[in-house]
Parts: C-alpha cells; sequence; structure tokens
C-alpha cells in the first residue's frame, strides 16, 4: 500500500515542490502586500490634516450628482474615514502580516534549494 499504482501528475515528486514553492512565493507576496497596506493605513491615520482634506473631498462629491454605487461608496469612505475602521484595519493587517510571513520565509529559507 505504500506504492500507489497510479499518482497524479501534480504530486509527482518533481512537480510537487515546484507548487509548493509557488504557494509559499504567494503567500510571501500578500504578506508583503499587507505589510505595505497595514504601514499606509496608519501614516495616514496619523495625519489629520490628510484625514480631514479626504473628508471634506468625499463630503463635496456627495453633494454631486452620482449614480447610485458612486453615491453609496462616497458614503462608506465617510463612515470608515469617520470611525477608527484605518487603524483597526492597519493593525489587523500588520498582525497577521507578523503572523504568517515569517512561517512562509521560514519554510523557502529552511529548504535552502532542496526539495520544499
Amino acid at each position: 500500500m505504500s506504492n500507489p499504482a497510479h499518482v497524479p501528475a501534480i504530486l509527482q515528486e518533481p512537480r510537487r515542490h515546484r507548487y509548493l514553492k509557488l504557494i509559499a512565493l504567494f503567500k510571501i507576496g500578500k504578506g508583503v502586500l499587507l505589510l505595505l497596506l497595514g504601514v499606509s493605513l496608519l501614516f495616514l491615520n496619523a495625519r489629520t490634516r490628510w484625514m480631514d482634506l479626504l473628508s471634506n473631498w468625499a463630503a463635496d462629491e456627495i453633494l454631486m450628482e452620482h449614480s447610485k454605487p458612486v453615491a453609496f461608496l462616497l458614503h462608506k469612505l465617510q463612515v470608515v474615514l469617520a470611525g477608527g475602521t484605518l487603524r483597526a484595519t492597519g493593525f489587523l493587517a500588520l498582525f497577521y502580516t507578523a503572523f504568517f510571513l515569517p512561517k512562509e520565509l521560514a519554510c523557502i529559507w529552511n529548504s535552502g534549494g532542496r526539495n520544499y
């Protein structure tokens, strides 16, 4: 039973490791993007002048004639800018990055060019 008759192509030895490395690289890319998003949101939230400018812009745009989806998105933008949602989202992105990115980096690093 240790040697099955048919092994799917994706699970054959040379291909299997390549797919696992691609998954790890995808997760590393996702972690880097989340790191950038978290830092950007926290940086934006710390700039009250920028937040006020964005809020004023959204309020001015709401007064103009727009389609229903655009008006809905502008109202949601005002709610996000008024509350602490940006800060919470930034911290959540940084937490996710701090938790999962080192794991994927360690998997790639420990493989050292060997099979993953």
